[in-house]
């Protein structure tokens, strides 16, 4: 539809309709919108928001907003940081995008993201008019993807991927810092014959009782991984080693108790072997020096 030529400027016209004003328009599409869209003074206290703003908050009229500031409300907004952004903007013309924070509605604490822009008249600012998002799901939905892509399913222990992370991560901060950290490689001797005599499912259960060991074991001071088959890692940032070697003897202990795994008498054991990354300096070469360390130890106790 388009503007008919002999219209006043500011005006829309259709064959049925009387004249339809740009405020009318505008007013339209902020109340339609499901953005919760607000608009300040210079002073930063609300001078109006739309219907999607009240019922984020609760609230019925907009006169119960405006004059007011965010401080003034229970939504625990007008923080010392929140107060120096908007004064930035107010002052400076600093326009604020995709700012994330923290805001208490609906009962809750909830993230949201703002974006806000100065509104100028005759080159001056006198206030401002923005917006926010509710992206709390949207948190709890990219945590939740998150955690599935860093797991292993079976065992509930960091995977692979996981592994490859927390080793960059480390290496980055040995490099920048001089913090080294130490890496037990960790396989269970004889684990195929589990599949091979007695099936998969038994196998699975023998996979997730050592690595409830290794999750006892680790704590929360060190990171365990399966990065595959009947192969486990634990990691630790360690100055003096002596983490890794008191988790290597716990281990052996922890998986010495175990008796019977799904009711047939079961005696597990592992071979294990210990890697300082400031002795290779190379995360590739961490992991193949602690692998020879683990298979020597292995075959001694065959």
């Amino acid at each position: 539809m388009r503007c008919q030529k002999n219209e006043q400027p500011g005006e829309l016209k259709t064959g049925l309709d009387p004249v339809i004003s740009d405020e009318v328009l505008l007013d339209s599409l902020i109340e339609m919108a499901d953005l919760c869209i607000f608009w300040k003074d210079k002073r930063r206290r609300y001078l109006g928001c739309n219907q999607a703003f009240l019922h984020y908050f609760g609230l019925t009229e907009v006169e119960e907003i405006c004059g007011k500031a965010d401080q003034e409300f229970d939504w625990r907004l007008g923080s010392g940081e929140e107060i120096a952004v908007e004064n930035a903007l107010l002052t400076d013309g600093i326009a604020v995008h995709n700012y994330k924070k923290s805001i208490y509605a609906k009962g809750q604490w909830r993230k949201i993201v703002v974006n806000e822009k100065p509104i100028y008249v005759e080159d001056k600012i006198v206030g401002l008019l923005g917006y926010f998002k509710d992206i709390t799901q949207e948190g709890r939905e990219q945590h939740y993807l998150e955690t599935l892509a860093y797991t292993d399913s079976l065992t509930g222990l960091h995977n692979r991927r996981a592994f490859v992370r927390t080793i960059a991560r480390y290496e980055d901060e040995y490099e920048r810092n001089q913090i080294d950290f130490s890496l037990l490689f960790i396989d269970i001797n004889g684990f195929k014959k589990y599949n091979d005599t007695y099936g998969h499912s038994f196998g699975d259960e023998v996979l997730r009782r050592v690595a409830a060991c290794i999750r006892r074991v680790t704590g929360y001071t060190g990171v365990a991984c399966r990065i595959g088959g009947d192969e486990f890692v634990i990691i630790h940032q360690d100055r003096n080693q002596n983490y890794i070697k008191d988790a290597e003897n716990k281990l052996h202990q922890a998986v010495a108790e175990i008796e019977f795994i799904q009711k047939r008498p079961c005696k597990l054991e592992l071979a294990m072997g210990r890697a300082v990354y400031s002795e290779v300096n190379d995360r590739e070469e961490l992991l193949r020096f602690a692998d020879q360390r683990m298979y020597l130890n292995k075959q001694k106790r065959r």
